[in-house]
């Protein structure tokens, strides 16, 4: 599994993670401010409490997730999470949630009207038209046009997420 479309928003620079930017150091470090409130530093991990996020932009062959197209998500059984695991898709442009007609933009565990499946896996979809045979609850409303960002994010992180023992592949480009 290449993993080849995430990216940890909170290692640091030259370890996989993101860089963070900005036009002043005023915004700067306002932004940086909002990813620790949210993100932490994964020194400070408390297993069971702490938040964790990854964020992908890109498919499985590295090409950026376009809302004309549909992606399938597999989320492995047993998410390393104490209290819930969230898939929220936004907008590249305006960097909030997408905006569609279905108004559906997140699957989150804490409000499961999702259908997993048998061994407890979880497959997800984003894309501008629910595929057939889909649950509506397993389907994010994608806008043609548009391109998105996908955060994953777990909410009291236990060990397995953290060493990377449970991974989230990368999304795969549905034909």
């Amino acid at each position: 599994m290449s993993l080849s479309g995430w990216f940890d928003v909170v290692a640091p620079v030259g370890v996989g993670g993101g860089r963070p930017v900005g036009r002043s150091g005023g915004r700067l470090a306002f932004r940086l401010l909002g990813w620790w409130l949210l993100f932490w530093d994964p020194d400070q991990y408390v297993p069971g409490k702490s938040t964790h996020g990854i964020v992908a932009s890109a498919d499985g062959d590295g090409k950026p997730l376009q809302g004309e197209n549909t992606y399938r998500l597999h989320v492995p059984a047993n998410v390393p999470a104490k209290n819930f695991w969230a898939v929220t898709a936004y907008d590249v442009q305006t960097r909030g949630v997408i905006e569609s007609e279905a108004g559906k933009f997140e699957v989150a565990s804490a409000a499961p009207k999702y259908k997993a499946k048998a061994d407890g896996s979880v497959d997800l979809y984003i894309g501008p038209e629910k595929p057939e045979g889909v649950p509506a609850g397993n389907w994010i409303h994608s806008v043609k046009g548009r391109s998105f960002f996908v955060y994953f994010c777990v909410y009291g992180v236990e060990d397995a997420y953290m060493n990377k023992t449970w991974l989230v592949p990368d999304f795969e480009r549905i034909e």
